[in-house]
């Protein structure tokens, strides 16, 4: 170890000894005797200890919460592969330069930077970061105009509210607007007993004032709003994918307060027209001009599976067993959280660190055990995968079953990794899957009953992780998750300190002996396409940090649905691609869309009129609506081009 030696400026050391700079007193500081946390690793196995010491790195904040793109996943990737290195598993794929690599690198979406921005009131330069702040919602460009006062920029509200009239215009205009809906005079949604409904969404707001014409969009955080992110102005990224050509910026209330002052009707304040808009429609022409500026690059991101291989050896060793765990996770909450609040590390312990620390330790024990077979012995490739961008849609793991080392007929078996740190006594592990080949649940049940955990076995497969996409393939599948899912689940409490190491190590050990005999297994598990669905308890309706998709509660409800939630039941089939509407792999049966006459294979281009970009695109929608809402949706099959109406449903 290294320590490094730091000199003090040469004024506190001379105030120091002058006596010019004095501490306080301080109480003499008590030790405790011993120290719990390293005698329970002390007394610990060994397996236990080295789980620990993998899942703490990559659940550690310094991993940013490992988001695809980012620093944090970089480390992380750095970090499994060289364990993969030094455990003997060998390279699986062939870089660009034809060297052998443990990478597999895949599109993922194009991402947009922000690399400049400005917002001028009159003559008057604000601050970035402290009184407005850009959002990914929006375009690029600088825009100098006239600004309105648009109220909540809710066009045809609930109980027959409009902030609009049909003749209002915003042509060449500056839409400025308030945060959230209609509100009760204690800051509280009108709309809903607790939290906000979708039309509160930033999404919706923009698209409303962009379809009326606005030139750029200034969205205030409404004051008095009872929730706690009316004091924060979100990161670019907050909103989202751009949703508009126009700038699109947040500010905060008291630049607000200062822009009303400056450019609204006299003796005039921001709350004064809050609440007009409470009531109603609230249109006024403000004077002078805004100047917003906003400048971005747009950059194509790439994901890397992370990959090694055991080589098989005798007649099996063309056929493969892979075994997996994503890598990746939420990074500060950017999409996909429960949590309400500002963007925090969200460092996915369980989700799914936990599974990536086992694929580790197992590299290791995969690799003697092979080594230890005699002369003669047959036995399958074990190909070890940890995924990128799982949590984007399983981007990762598809790319792999469309772009496989080998055919992906030879995959016999996948076994999967997410979330096995929070298994508990009472509520065990679910192990999903057994229907999905012909006597794999025959095949398993020795080694489940052999195991210490408490197992919650289902014959359906669950389609919310990275076996789903080998299902989908073919292949037959295993999955492994704590039962049922915990509350901190996609929240910035998903930490180190809440995992069971015990219940991770048993789980991970007993997925290496299904793995290890599945290898050497000399019957194949013949797939099963319909073994039903499966899942697991769920935590309450998530609580998203993200208003551009789904507005969070009031900080004083506590947790709760963030909305509704609406469901359509169409598994995608095209994550990654953009500018070409949405696959539809597999409809659910007994859905909104089974019941419009949605079938597998169809490509959906429209959404209610405007053109469906990408699978981003139509959860956003989707997001924005409430349950029982009609949408008109056009979908191309085959030759024709179709239009549907479907009713969707609270999700179950």
């Amino acid at each position: 170890m290294i320590f490094k030696t730091f000199a003090l400026p040469a004024v506190a050391v001379l105030g120091s000894s002058l006596g010019l700079l004095t501490a306080p007193a301080q109480a003499a500081v008590t030790f405790q005797e011993g120290d719990p946390i390293s005698a329970a690793i002390e007394a610990s196995s060994d397996q236990v200890r080295e789980y620990n010491m993998h899942l703490t790195f990559l659940s550690s904040p310094f991993l940013e919460g490992r988001l695809p793109g980012t620093r944090g996943m970089e480390i992380a990737k750095d970090y499994v592969e060289q364990h993969f290195m030094d455990r003997g598993l060998a390279a699986p794929f062939v870089d660009a330069e034809g060297n052998p690599s443990y990478r597999q690198d895949f599109p993922i979406s194009e991402q947009t930077d922000l690399t400049d921005q400005s917002l001028r009131i009159g003559d008057r330069q604000l601050v970035k970061g402290k009184d407005y702040m850009a959002l990914s919602l929006g375009g690029a460009g600088v825009v100098t105009a006239p600004a309105v006062f648009v109220g909540y920029s809710i066009d045809k509200g609930r109980d027959g509210y409009s902030s609009f009239e049909e003749g209002d215009s915003l042509v060449g205009k500056i839409a400025v607007m308030l945060r959230f809906e209609p509100m009760k005079e204690d800051g509280t949604s009108q709309w809903r007993d607790s939290g906000w409904s979708a039309r509160a969404g930033y999404s919706r707001k923009v698209a409303d004032a962009a379809d009326r014409g606005a030139a750029g969009v200034i969205i205030i955080n409404t004051p008095g709003a009872d929730d706690e992110r009316v004091d924060e102005l979100p990161a670019f990224r907050y909103g989202g994918r751009a949703r508009t050509e126009v700038p699109v910026m947040t500010m905060s209330a008291e630049a607000g307060e200062r822009l009303i002052a400056k450019m609204g009707p006299q003796g005039t304040t921001l709350m004064d027209l809050r609440r007009e808009a409470d009531a109603g429609r609230s249109v006024h022409d403000l004077e002078g001009t805004i100047e917003m500026v906003v400048q971005t690059e747009t950059r194509q991101m790439t994901g890397q599976n992370v990959c090694g291989l055991v080589p098989g050896k005798g007649d099996l060793a063309g056929e493969i067993v892979v075994i997996g765990a994503h890598l990746d996770h939420l990074g500060m909450g950017d999409f996909g959280s429960r949590y309400q609040g500002p963007p925090a590390v969200h460092p996915g312990a369980d989700d799914n660190a936990s599974g990536s620390a086992a694929m580790i330790m197992l590299a290791e024990r995969f690799t003697q055990y092979y080594a230890s077979l005699p002369e003669g012995a047959s036995a399958r490739t074990i190909l070890i995968q940890c995924y990128d961008a799982e949590e984007q849609g399983l981007i990762g793991a598809g790319y792999y079953t469309r772009n496989p080392i080998r055919s992906i007929e030879d995959h016999v078996l996948m076994l999967n990794f997410d979330m096995i740190g929070r298994i508990t006594d009472d509520g065990g592990m679910s192990v999903t899957g057994l229907g999905s080949g012909r006597g794999l649940k025959a095949f398993a049940q020795p080694f489940m009953a052999d195991t210490p955990l408490k197992l919650v076995p289902g014959d359906g497969v669950m389609a919310a992780s990275d076996h789903w996409m080998f299902h989908q393939a073919g292949v037959p599948t295993l999955m492994g998750i704590c039962s049922p899912l915990h509350e901190d689940y996609h929240t910035p409490r998903d930490t180190a300190d809440r995992i069971n190491r015990v219940n991770a190590v048993h789980a991970m050990n007993l997925w290496g002996d299904i793995c290890l005999a599945a290898a050497q297994h000399p019957e194949r598990f013949e797939h099963n396409s319909s073994p039903g669905t499966a899942d697991v308890g769920r935590p309450g309706r998530p609580v998203r940090q993200d208003p551009a998709t789904e507005p969070a509660p009031a900080p004083s409800t506590g947790a709760g649905p963030a909305s509704t939630g609406v469901r359509l039941g169409v598994q995608p089939g095209n994550y990654g691609e953009t500018g070409k509407g949405v696959v539809v792999e597999r409809v659910s049966v007994d859905s909104p869309a089974a019941r419009a006459g949605i079938v597998d294979g169809d490509r959906i281009v429209k959404w209610g009129g405007e053109t469906l970009a990408d699978v981003d695109d139509m959860i956003t929608r989707l997001q924005n609506h409430d349950p029982d809402d009609v949408v008109e949706i056009e979908v191309e099959r085959g030759t024709e081009t179709i239009k549907i109406s479907v009713t969707l449903e609270a999700k179950g």
